[in-house]
């Protein structure tokens, strides 16, 4: 059984599909979640958390509708603990990813295409 798991969040359902896709071929021990929305995600980690299972990392996209990618990972620090915190985006504010570095415990910040073997480093380091 997988008891760690990874979240992608993206409202772009092409993109979290090929992410999860990537990461199951290259990071097969962990479990692998999608949610299309800030809000959403807090509902599936809070679930998985509460079944016992341990949130290795949260892949989000900065612009999405609602809550963007800086503010979600700012409630995940808040309430879980994260090993990785990734954002993947085309468009990001330079501010917002500068106060996810900073007050968030963001780990790394990838540009649309993200590049797949840096993101499975950063993963799995």
């Amino acid at each position: 059984m997988k008891d760690k798991f990874i979240i992608i969040v993206d409202d772009e359902r092409v993109i979290s599909t090929i992410m999860r896709l990537q990461l199951k071929k290259h990071c097969p021990t962990f479990h692998i979640e999608v949610a299309e929305s800030g809000e959403e995600a807090l509902e599936v980690i809070e679930e998985l958390v509460d079944e016992g299972k341990k949130l290795h990392a949260v892949i989000t996209d900065w612009l999405m509708p609602g809550m963007k990618g800086d503010l979600l990972l700012s409630e995940v620090s808040k309430n879980y603990k994260c090993s990785k915190k990734i954002i993947v985006s085309g468009q990001a504010d330079g501010e917002a990813i500068k106060r996810a570095f900073d007050d968030y415990g963001l780990d790394k910040f990838f540009p649309k295409p993200w590049p797949e073997d840096e993101l499975i480093t950063t993963i799995n380091s």
